[in-house]
């Protein structure tokens, strides 16, 4: 049996990234309504932490679907989707190190930090690792089951942390406002 093309290949991962991209997209608006209902807590310099937690959980969940959208998209080809995994996973994984670090310089919290990124850092490293695999010549990288474990990871650890966020938002809540 010949091998198929990268065309064919990249096309049978069609559906899965359109579901990627479909529950990515509903967890980012429900993001944006937790959020919004609770501003002022985002918002308050007592509470770095929700800011940093809640920008890491929103990049992750927007790469998911800025990666879905460019890999279902119509004449993708290894080169140019290796090319943008490698310039858009370099990208998030400074923003994520960048706001952690400033969350944890403002909190010293140690090691909870490196919770929220760890995930999300690991899952950066692999689609880089597989980047820079398709652009050297081997784009079966890209369809032989490489990015599965990578993006099922990235929603996973990116809901989770949507989770322990509104948890956080409902112990700050809860937290006495000082001259009460």
């Amino acid at each position: 049996m010949p091998t198929p093309s990268f065309e064919d290949a990249i096309a049978g991962w069609h559906d899965f990234y359109m579901l990627t991209a479909g529950a990515a997209a509903t967890l980012l608006g429900l993001l944006f309504v937790a959020v919004s209902l609770n501003l002022r807590l985002f918002t308050d310099p007592n509470h770095p932490r929700l800011r940093a937690d809640a920008s890491v959980t929103f990049s992750s969940f927007l790469y998911l679907i800025l990666i879905s959208l460019v890999i279902v998209g119509p004449n993708a080809d290894a080169d140019s989707l290796g090319w943008f995994l490698l310039i858009y996973s370099v990208i998030q994984l400074v923003m994520t190190q960048k706001e952690s670090d400033r969350a944890r310089r403002l909190l010293r919290e140690g090691w909870r930090g490196y919770l929220l990124e760890l995930g999300p850092t690991l899952c950066y490293l692999g689609v880089i690792v597989v980047a820079l695999g398709a652009i050297s010549g081997h784009p079966n990288m890209l369809t032989d089951d490489w990015m599965l474990p990578l993006v099922a990871t990235l929603l996973g650890t990116a809901t989770g942390n949507a989770w322990d966020l509104l948890l956080s938002v409902g112990a700050a809540q809860n937290e006495p406002v000082e001259g009460e």
